[in-house]
């Protein structure tokens, strides 16, 4: 029997952070007003201070509270909810297009390139110039990170400073268009913002696309399925997020002393916000759920059709290891390329 999760926040004695697993204090830790998505004293990460990934970061609506978020959030939202409905026909192509290109060089490179190259060309950036984005996207990851050295910090500001070149020098996307008809016309906002789709595209994207492909290569009956009668993929990635969540929590931060759950939490206090299991959502709830849950849906779905109708085998998944990080669940497939 799987073990009951307790409702409201339990504290983690050997971290010093509270915890909300259940989906009932996911719920309340997401949708309250007075938790911040970062630090009081460390809006951005302190080694990108000063320098163009701090910037870009700080300018994510995903890494901010307040008038900021604001004023964005619904602007962005609405467009790509708009935007991604529209052209979903024409993203659908566009996904499988990059897929089959990218599945040439093995599971891995199809899995971590199709996403944000995908993402990057419904910009405007062309396609040779989005397949070779990998390098970059891994800079900014690095210096994202909370150990980040200075040599970290100079990869993640060069690499910052390209993706938004790349984005700047691109024929205005009809998603620029549509966030503009929202009303959201900051331009240096919007620009970062659009990096930060390409980012997220990156590793969330990538992970769900993965852990996508895992289910399908370990049950050939639900492979099967899918293949003859393209059956319901909204539940099948519902069913992947649900057990190998692609990101397997979010944090939230007490900037004063607040109640939480029925819990009085001290000022500067850190909840873990787990996104996997049963009635969560790894896209999240409230004021910082995922603006582009639909498109990340339509390319993992886009995705995992090509590969089902690709007739390549399917990757090794027993014995099967993930990436070492603490948060991201993304698969490691060997990297061979497959043969044609």
């Amino acid at each position: 029997m799987p073990q009951q999760l307790q409702t409201g926040l339990q504290f983690d004695a050997e971290c010093q952070h509270w915890i909300a697993a259940h989906p009932d204090t996911v719920q309340a830790v997401l949708h309250h007003c007075g938790l911040r998505v970062r630090p009081a004293a460390e809006s951005i990460p302190k080694a990108l201070v000063g320098g163009p990934a701090g910037a870009m970061f700080g300018r994510w609506l995903r890494m901010s509270d307040g008038a900021a978020h604001q004023a964005g959030k619904p602007a962005l939202q609405a467009a790509l909810q708009r935007w991604s409905y529209e052209h979903q026909i024409e993203w659908r192509a566009l996904v499988q297009s990059t897929a089959a290109r990218r599945l040439i060089h093995g599971w891995a490179d199809w899995m971590w390139v199709t996403p944000a190259s995908s993402m990057a060309q419904m910009l405007g950036i062309a396609a040779e110039q989005a397949d070779a984005l990998t390098p970059l996207l891994r800079a900014l990851a690095k210096g994202f990170a909370p150990a980040a050295d200075e040599a970290a910090a100079q990869a993640a500001h060069q690499a910052a400073q390209a993706l938004q070149a790349l984005i700047a020098a691109a024929a205005p996307s009809s998603l620029l268009r549509a966030i503009q008809a929202e009303g959201w016309d900051n331009a240096s906002d919007v620009q970062a913002n659009l990096a930060g789709l390409i980012w997220q595209s990156f590793e969330a994207t990538a992970a769900l696309l993965g852990n996508g492909l895992v289910a399908l290569a370990r049950d050939a009956e639900l492979a099967g399925r899918m293949r003859e009668r393209d059956a319901d993929w909204a539940a099948l990635l519902k069913r992947v997020c649900r057990r190998d969540a692609p990101i397997r929590h979010t944090r939230r931060f007490a900037p004063q002393a607040i109640e939480v759950a029925g819990t009085l939490l001290p000022a500067g206090a850190c909840i873990i916000v787990r996104l996997s299991g049963a009635g969560t959502s790894t896209f999240g709830h409230g004021p910082h759920a995922c603006p582009g849950q639909d498109l990340a849906l339509l390319i993992a779905k886009s995705a995992l059709q090509q590969a089902l109708h690709s007739g390549m085998p399917w990757p090794a998944v027993d014995d099967l290891r993930y990436e070492p990080a603490a948060n991201l669940h993304a698969p490691i497939f060997v990297h061979h390329k497959v043969p044609t």
